[in-house]
């Protein structure tokens, strides 16, 4: 079973674009209406968990190359595109807080797994947290695109992101998104 998961998660590593990778190969294929979007776009969620199945797995040249790939794709105010085609053009408008949280969080598991390697990722923490500080804990759309205000899961994910990001930023900094993950917590 180990082996048919990593071989279906690597199916979905795009081979043009290092480190991106499509949420499922399940839509448009056997899709039920003409929609283009859909899961096989890049969701930064979907991609970082998919990072982190594979470097639980020992793939770390490719959650390696998710961090490479969420670093190019990161806007300067610290968001990602709700979702993208592979090669970075955004195909829905929304954004969404968990998305902005969890590049965070694949930094600081491959930091404490010593997998960065020289990889810079102070300035993706940076911004990245800038902009969930700014912008949560309340969201305009949770992680099924439906309903505004706090969700669970997002409000966990960014807590975690607060505490594990925390290590990447000056003191000043990181003694800041401590205060609010303790206060959103």
């Amino acid at each position: 079973q180990l082996a048919v998961s990593r071989t279906v998660l690597r199916c979905h590593l795009d081979k043009v674009h290092p480190g991106s990778m499509v949420a499922s190969l399940s839509i448009p294929w056997g899709n039920s209406r003409d929609d283009q979007g859909g899961y096989h776009l890049v969701w930064p969620r979907d991609l970082v968990e998919c990072a982190t199945a594979l470097l639980a797995v020992g793939s770390v040249s490719e959650s390696r190359e998710v961090l490479r790939y969420l670093i190019a794709t990161q806007y300067p105010d610290g968001h990602w595109n709700q979702n993208q085609w592979l090669g970075g053009t955004p195909f829905w408008q929304g954004v969404q807080l968990d998305e902005a949280a969890l590049p965070v969080i694949l930094a600081a598991l491959l930091a404490e797994h010593d997998l960065l390697d020289g990889m810079e990722v102070k300035d993706l923490v940076r911004r990245a947290l800038g902009f969930v500080v700014r912008v949560g804990p309340v969201t305009d759309q949770d992680r099924w695109e439906e309903d505004r205000g706090i969700n669970a899961f997002t409000l966990a994910v960014c807590i975690a992101a607060l505490v594990a990001g925390s290590q990447f930023l000056d003191r000043d900094a990181a003694s800041l998104v401590l205060d609010v993950a303790d206060a959103w917590n």
